[in-house]
């Protein structure tokens, strides 16, 4: 962790800067499966095609245009998780470091984008394009930044979650950074198993899963990997440690 959090965790920004060459599709390549675009890309594609050729987007083309980022949404009370895990992880690493130390290398840039975000004006296109998120740009100087956002949800929106997560951040108490899970060890596991065995008692994994829907958790983990075998399973049980 030598160098400081350079990205903003709430975007995927694809970086333009530049004019399309002339004659280049962007969008003739395929993958070796031949899968058509997902709709992030059928997004994206619509959104460039339209910078590019509709006359009322002459002043804002691609060569004018500094990047184009999706915006992601992070449950808070699993923000709240994440932040304490890396926290965690920092202070393991910087043993002496301080509340102001962290939130800057981790989240400086991040609060920076965040905080400018809510004070830029935005010009909204989507709804003409048909398709279902709508887009913002705002400009940066000379050049234009676009937004596009999780399908029918607006601008306020994503400022007033974005108010919250700077608020998140900034309260957040270093000093009481705590793991969040309990990490059982395998060989309490297997201690586990083997008394369950002297008892005569049924190895079911439901037996071991404290939560009242444990038959229904186990059906949901056989259904979503029945296909796990040998060191992925391995991996799996590690996995499921917390629970």
């Amino acid at each position: 962790m030598e160098n400081k959090v350079f990205l903003n965790l709430f975007t995927s920004e694809f970086i333009v800067g530049m004019a399309l060459p002339a004659g280049f599709n962007f969008w003739e390549f395929k993958n070796s499966k031949e899968e058509p675009l997902n709709d992030t890309l059928k997004t994206l594609k619509i959104w460039i095609d339209y910078k590019e050729n509709d006359w009322a987007m002459k002043s804002c083309r691609l060569a004018k245009t500094q990047y184009i980022a999706y915006l992601h949404l992070i449950d808070l009370d699993s923000f709240k998780i994440i932040i304490n895990d890396l926290a965690l992880i920092y202070k393991k690493e910087y043993p002496y470091s301080e509340t102001s130390n962290f939130i800057e290398c981790i989240f400086g840039n991040t609060l920076c984008d965040l905080k400018q975000f809510i004070q830029n004006k935005y010009l909204c296109y989507g709804a003409q394009l048909g398709i279902n998120n709508r887009i913002y740009f705002t400009k940066d100087g000379r050049e234009f930044i676009d937004f596009i956002l999780e399908p029918n949800l607006d601008i306020e929106y994503y400022k007033q979650y974005y108010k919250r997560v700077i608020e998140v951040i900034e309260n957040f108490e270093y000093s009481n950074t705590a793991p969040t899970r309990k990490i059982i060890k395998i060989e309490t596991i297997k201690h586990d198993l083997d008394n369950l065995r002297e008892q005569g008692t049924p190895l079911k994994l439901s037996d071991l899963i404290t939560d009242k829907n444990s038959i229904e958790i186990v059906e949901s983990i056989k259904i979503q990997y029945k296909n796990i075998k040998g060191k992925r399973l391995k991996l799996l049980l590690l996995a499921l440690q917390g629970l």
